[in-house]
């Protein structure tokens, strides 16, 4: 899940500055529905955050105190990538939901619930993710410069929030299992590179994981006897996100100092 800031200015002659963050809340940002149990909705509470203006000035010290905040609320097809970067593809869409409203206009003080709906025609096999999408849209502003002693240059702070709507069947299970194994060397020495891949129905969290690591002799034959077990530390960008399933991660850390550099049969577990 991420939070999204970004900004547009609008410029009124130009000296002074203010940063006005008329904003929302979502909650949840992670929800779960389990239609084989009858879960079929997820309600989304939204709720205005008050202007607090930053900066010097006049027009500072009187912010507008009924900035409207309008919202769209959204569902997207959610993809990460072998980095555990998330990415929305361009031009994917979704029918298996309904969003009711999903846009809204909110005002001071004002809390507005969403009712998200799963209108699937099936229940998938697997474990799904989506993009809840929850985005903060630009609103005109009646601004009369003349009123201003000082002319004012404006921030206006856009809120996005990227949540996840899951869709759980019955009797999903990881089984996440190691595809490839390779060494890498770089700057900061000799990496270990990992690729693995959930085979499983269900996701699986990637925290607190061990890796057991067996060498080839030279003769080709496991070495089980030097078979080594260990806790990697690995880059939280790479772990953050869960592996679901049919997707694949490239995990990186540094190559176990006992076990020599070469060819090697390695395998992954997680705590639970």
């Amino acid at each position: 899940m991420r939070f999204i800031g970004s900004g547009w200015l609008l410029t009124t002659l130009g000296l002074s500055s203010v940063a006005c963050a008329a904003t929302f809340n979502m909650d949840p940002w992670i929800a779960t529905l389990e239609p084989h149990k009858g879960g079929l909705s997820q309600i989304l509470t939204l709720s205005y955050t008050e202007d607090k203006p930053i900066g010097g000035g006049e027009y500072a010290t009187k912010p507008p105190t009924s900035r409207p905040v309008a919202v769209e609320i959204s569902l997207l097809p959610r993809e990460v990538d072998s980095n555990g970067t998330v990415f929305f593809p361009s031009g994917k869409t979704t029918n298996d939901f309904l969003v009711f409203p999903s846009q809204i206009v909110m005002f001071p003080g004002e809390i507005q619930k969403v009712q998200i709906q799963w209108v699937g025609n099936s229940i998938p096999i697997q474990e799904v993710a989506y993009g809840l999408i929850a985005a903060q849209l630009p609103v005109k502003l009646d601004i009369n410069p003349d009123t201003l002693k000082t002319a004012v240059a404006m921030i206006e702070v856009l809120t996005r929030y990227e949540g996840v709507l899951m869709i759980r069947p019955g009797n999903v299970k990881p089984e996440t299992v190691v595809d490839t194994c390779y060494f890498h060397d770089d700057s900061s020495g000799t990496q270990m590179v990992l690729w693995i891949k959930n085979k499983g129905s269900g996701m699986q969290r990637l925290n607190d994981i061990t890796v057991s690591v067996t060498p080839y002799s030279k003769n080709n034959k496991l070495e089980f006897s030097s078979r080594v077990q260990f806790q990697p530390e690995i880059s939280n960008k790479l772990t953050k996100q869960s592996l679901f399933p049919g997707q694949r991660r490239r995990l990186i850390f540094a190559w176990p100092k006992n076990v020599p550099v070469g060819r090697v049969a390695a395998g992954i577990s997680f705590k639970q």
